[in-house]
Formats: C-alpha cells, structure tokens, sequence
C-alpha cells in the first residue's frame, strides 16, 4: 500500500455522489515550482470527510491531503485507460494561506479547533480580511 500526502489547489468544487454513498470527489493540483505545469490528482473522500471537504474547499482553496494512492481502471473510446486515485483518510489546512506578499500580514490568528477524535485534529484558520481586523 503505497501512503502519500500532497500538498495543493482544487481545480474545481468538490462533487458529491451519493449514488455510491456518500463520497466526494475531487481534483488536486500539486505544483512542482515556478514555470512548470502541475501535477494533477484524482482524489475521493468518504462519509463525514466527504463532508467536510466540500463544507470548507471550493474551487481554488488550498488543502494538504493524506491517503492511500490505489490504482484505477477505466474504459474512455474503446480504450483502457489505467490512472492513479488518492483515497483521502484526513486532510488538513495548508500552512500557507495562499495569499500574495503584498496581501501577507503580521498578524497571528489562532485556528479553530473543529473536531479533535484524540488522533487527529482539524481546524480552520480564519481568513484575515478588512472586515475582520
């Protein structure tokens, strides 16, 4: 079982599909550095984590996520097509915010503190914006 954790930007709003239960799926983009295309990841969640993703992400939000990197399959115009899936078992808020040097700030906000099970803890840290200073 190959464990990975990847760091990046939804490329669009988590989708739910409840036909399979309760699982949502995602698409991650990781970037290797400056000038150089992202690497794209499938990525599924399930249950209260399907949840979650799609009550705190949208389109463009930063996450950091940890999971099992299992193959796929699929068929696309005759053709087998096999791909890589991350099934996501937690997730976490990215260190950075995202924003631009000139947007940065020095002021410390404290995240709040979601869910903590014992093992694990998520949190969200409030954007800082005009209206909250």
């Amino acid at each position: 079982m190959i464990h990975i954790s990847i760091e990046g930007r939804l490329g669009a709003d988590p989708t739910p599909h409840e036909d399979y239960g309760n699982v949502t799926n995602f698409n991650l983009a990781a970037s290797q550095g400056k000038d150089k295309d992202p690497v794209w990841f499938q990525c599924s969640a399930w249950d209260t984590l399907a949840d979650n993703i799609r009550k705190w992400f949208k389109k463009g939000s930063g996450i950091l996520v940890h999971g099992r990197l299992c193959p796929t399959r699929y068929e696309k115009n005759g053709k087998t097509i096999h791909d890589w899936e991350v099934k996501v078992s937690s997730f976490d808020f990215p260190l950075s915010g995202g924003k631009k040097k000139e947007e940065a700030t020095d002021e410390v906000v404290e995240p709040e503190i979601i869910e903590d099970n014992g093992e694990a803890t998520v949190a969200h840290c409030p954007d800082i914006t005009e209206e909250n200073k």
